[in-house]
């Protein structure tokens, strides 16, 4: 193995810790309220989709709003939990699946709540730093903690 292949695999383990930060620091403003901070981690023409949950938002503007609703008038509590990681970088861009966890109190229902489900992601960098793409959730449950999702 050469010099150059060293450096670009070490180049694609450094890419991707970077994009883990990312979505450490998307989890960390969202808990803890920083409409700011988590916008700063977003490209100007990014995309997050909901689906029946939450809605299409296209441009940063749009999904300060939806963010902002979420973080400050729905959900009082959030504990963002990810796993079951997969990136994979492409020079200038990537693209990455998470499964969430999160424990959340629910304002508008009052009620603690389960959601769960999984993330689909594009990344770009931009001025050298990675941003949020797209962001794609498929909600698997948001269930009231006390009964689970799961009736007998």
């Amino acid at each position: 193995m050469g010099v150059e292949e060293l450096e670009a695999r070490i180049k694609n383990l450094e890419d991707i810790e970077a994009i883990k930060r990312l979505k450490g620091k998307y989890a960390y403003f969202a808990d803890t309220k920083d409409v700011p901070g988590f916008m700063s981690l977003v490209a100007d023409d990014a995309v997050w989709e909901f689906g029946p949950w939450g809605g299409r938002h296209e441009g940063k503007e749009a999904i300060r709003k939806f963010t902002e609703d979420v973080t400050l008038a729905t959900y009082s509590f959030m504990f963002h939990n990810f796993n079951n990681i997969s990136i994979d970088v492409k020079g200038d861009t990537a693209t990455g699946i998470w499964y969430f966890l999160v424990p959340a109190t629910n304002r508008k229902e009052k009620r603690a709540e389960w959601l769960g489900g999984m993330y689909e992601e594009k990344y770009v960098r931009v001025n050298g730093e990675w941003k949020f793409k797209e962001v794609v959730a498929e909600m698997k449950f948001a269930a009231p903690y006390n009964e689970g999702w799961f009736k007998k």
